[in-house]
């Protein structure tokens, strides 16, 4: 009798706690949704055909005077972000003046994209493929269309990268090898050495992804290795002469290309030991490329970045991140891009992560293989959880300009790296969220060569 008891006074205690603390985060859930709604725009659309942009007129306030804007994405297969974002480059590009997009893709994608896209300029079918990885999945067609448009503008988009070098990059890098042998007596390469090089590159990468071969050898792998090695020490040695010929400019943007194909190889190479080294390099080169971009090749200009978001964040280290048994985890030890970049630009770059509450992504690096993943349901009182619960379909939450009594300028928890449940004083980390309250999976099209 006397266990019965106490059971019956365990399940009460139990009970009222839980009512009491369901009363508790309804109370503080229905005050953080009026605030969150009272910092926040509306966006109506997220149709990249709606160039209607009463309802964005408003971030040109929050964008302020920023010379690079990060437009996020918590994967690669988030069909719904990618409208948004297209819809965005318009708004930016026409509103705001920015006229160069950043793609997490070649280095050297501008060596042939531009061309290419210029070359198509009045053929504008969607169904042409450019060869840098988001422009196989559909959505793209109609940012590729608008910009040929834009070549017949007095403010043309031009595209650039900023991540390593994966096929069909191979033929220009070769090609700027090649041509370095114009500079000094050094730098000339055989024919069987380019080939080399662009052998090995064509194993470690797939033709969109990152899909690593077994069958190069590791005879090969050296050879190659040791070609870009030797052809960047002596671009070093003789950097007087070869400045003699070309300009500071072109020096370091070949320089560079150099230091893309080295880390393609030596560091993305088939011994593939250390994912953390390899991850802290990649980032590292990254914000070194897009410095270069943003202070030399396109110097006055404003650029958009298309990335994941966690490679733009800062003050990633701060981030706590929980694991699939919900625990905390801090998982960043190393610098993200977006780490050096805030170091060297300040409040000029403006980060806007996206995020969902429902639905489904899948993965456009898988080259037509379908992959669906549903999205878990985020956690009771996270940003996605009271998002959803005004009512949006779509909403745009500057934490930058939040006031410092706000919750939003406080930790909380939210989902928009990777759908990871991280928490973080997000205010630190981001300048803005997008929330679309269903995602869907990005849809690949047929890619005509």
């Amino acid at each position: 009798m006397r266990k019965y008891c106490l059971l019956l006074i365990i399940l009460f205690s139990s009970v009222l706690s839980y009512c009491q603390q369901n009363r508790i985060n309804k109370k503080h859930g229905n005050k953080s949704i009026e605030s969150l709604k009272k910092y926040s725009i509306n966006v109506k659309s997220i149709d990249p055909a709606n160039e209607g942009f009463s309802d964005l007129m408003p971030l040109k306030e929050k964008v302020g005077n920023s010379r690079l804007v990060v437009l996020g994405e918590d994967s690669h297969g988030d069909g719904e972000t990618w409208k948004a974002k297209i819809r965005l480059v318009k708004f930016l590009h026409e509103q705001m003046g920015f006229d160069v997009i950043a793609w997490e893709f070649n280095y050297s994608l501008d060596l042939y994209i531009n061309q290419a896209l210029h070359k198509d300029s009045l053929n504008l079918s969607k169904d042409q493929y450019y060869g840098f990885g988001w422009d196989a999945g559909k959505p793209l067609t109609e940012l590729i269309s608008y910009t040929k448009k834009t070549f017949h503008s007095n403010h043309p988009i031009l595209y650039a990268g900023f991540d390593f070098d994966r096929p069909p990059a191979g033929p220009y890098v070769c090609n700027m090898i090649y041509h370095l042998g114009d500079l000094n007596v050094s730098l000339i390469t055989s024919e069987n050495d380019r080939e080399n090089i662009d052998s090995l590159s064509g194993s470690i990468h797939g033709f969109l992804g990152n899909v690593y071969s077994k069958n190069f050898s590791k005879k090969g792998y050296a050879k190659a290795v040791n070609i870009v090695r030797c052809l960047k020490n002596n671009f070093i040695n003789n950097k007087t002469d070869i400045l003699s010929k070309i300009g500071h400019e072109s020096y370091r943007n070949d320089s560079l290309m150099m230091e893309s194909v080295l880390m393609d190889i030596e560091i993305d190479s088939l011994s593939k030991i250390d994912m953390g080294k390899w991850n802290s390099k990649r980032d590292e080169y990254m914000a070194k490329r897009i410095n270069w971009l943003i202070e030399k090749k396109y110097r006055g200009e404003k650029i958009i970045i298309w990335s994941a978001t966690a490679h733009l964040i800062r003050n990633s280290t701060t981030i706590k991140r929980f694991d699939s048994l919900n625990v905390p985890q801090y998982s960043w030890t190393y610098k993200q891009a977006g780490d050096y970049l805030a170091a060297n630009l300040g409040s000029q770059m403006y980060t806007i992560a996206f995020t969902s509450y429902e639905g489904q992504t899948g993965d456009i690096m898988l080259n037509n293989e379908k992959y669906i993943d549903t999205l878990k349901t985020p956690e009771l009182n996270s940003y996605e959880d009271l998002a959803h619960k005004t009512n949006q379909k779509y909403l745009f939450t500057d934490l930058k300009n939040s006031p410092a009594g706000s919750w939003l300028s406080k930790e909380f928890l939210a989902y928009p790296l990777g759908y990871n449940k991280d928490q973080a004083q997000w205010k630190r980390v981001i300048d803005a969220f997008f929330f679309i309250d269903e995602m869907k999976p990005v849809e690949h099209r047929p890619l005509k060569k």
